[in-house]
């Protein structure tokens, strides 16, 4: 229910019917489950190859939680993955940026 304004209210309502999440809003709260269970599975102290496991899956989520956290929660399917893998490509861009420029500036150190 909009306000007298127009805008949502703030008690972070939808104006979607009950039980129906936008897509964007459901993929980012199974990414921050995913970033959250990745966590827990790096800290744990029992099993070496868990937290293996746990820092792969951290690896992954985090620029998942990137791309996915700057989309509208409102949007559909199409757009999340549309804007997603475009912050992802954005993320990889600076990625390799910065592994080739590092040698450079190490370079200019000495």
């Amino acid at each position: 229910m909009p306000t007298s304004n127009g805008n949502p209210p703030l008690t972070g309502e939808s104006l979607l019917p009950r039980g129906k999440a936008a897509f964007a809003q459901r993929a980012q709260n199974v990414v921050m489950a995913l970033l959250m269970v990745s966590l827990v599975l790096t800290a744990q102290g029992f099993s070496l190859v868990v937290s293996q496991i746990g820092i792969i899956a951290l690896g992954l989520t985090v620029p998942l939680q990137i791309a996915v956290s700057n989309v509208d929660p409102k949007a559909n399917v199409k757009s999340t993955i549309r804007k997603s893998i475009v912050i992802l490509l954005v993320v990889a861009a600076i990625f390799v940026f910065s592994i080739w420029i590092t040698p450079i500036l190490v370079g200019l150190g000495p």
